[in-house]
């Protein structure tokens, strides 16, 4: 079965410019982030290499089945590089993930990419990409709002402050 390749904040665009919950600066400095993001995903090399990847692989996706978790939410499932699957969960500090459940994840996957040159530039796509459903709503949703307000103030200042998952 031919699978659609991974093509990262492919609707991040149409999500910045539909947006109703920001103004133009904050859209153009989204529009300008994003495309300094996708220049610079253009020229990585990926040390795992490419096969499937469910690409929104975090723990909101996570269901229980008795004593197993199942990944749900397969509709962005494509053919791309390993390390997009592990960055939701390597890059959770910034949903209150603690250091021991990361170093806990990495030993049991067994690869660290951490270290590995891409892993900001793809951990940086994971936090943009995390404002979609935000830039959709939050014109009509106080918390949303706030949230938004939170992620665009650490992005645009490079702070590294926990958000809230809604």
């Amino acid at each position: 079965m031919a699978l659609p390749a991974y093509q990262p904040l492919s609707s991040m665009k149409h999500t910045i410019q539909a947006s109703r919950a920001i103004d133009d600066d904050d859209r153009d400095w989204l529009t300008q982030y994003r495309d300094q993001l996708l220049a610079a995903y253009g020229g990585l090399t990926f040390p795992l290499g490419s096969g499937v990847i469910h690409a929104d692989a975090w723990r909101g996706n996570l269901l229980r089945d008795g004593g197993r978790a199942v990944l749900a939410d397969w509709d962005t499932v494509s053919a791309g590089p390993r390390e997009t699957d592990l960055i939701p969960t390597l890059q959770a500090p910034r949903f209150g993930l603690p250091p021991a459940g990361r170093d806990a994840f990495v030993m049991a996957y067994g690869d660290d990419i951490r270290p590995w040159g891409g892993y900001r530039v793809l951990r940086d796509i994971r936090e943009l990409s995390t404002l979609s459903a935000l830039l959709r709503d939050s014109h009509a949703n106080v918390a949303s709002r706030h949230e938004l307000d939170v992620r665009l103030r650490s992005l645009r200042t490079g702070d590294d402050r926990q958000w809230t998952s809604l």
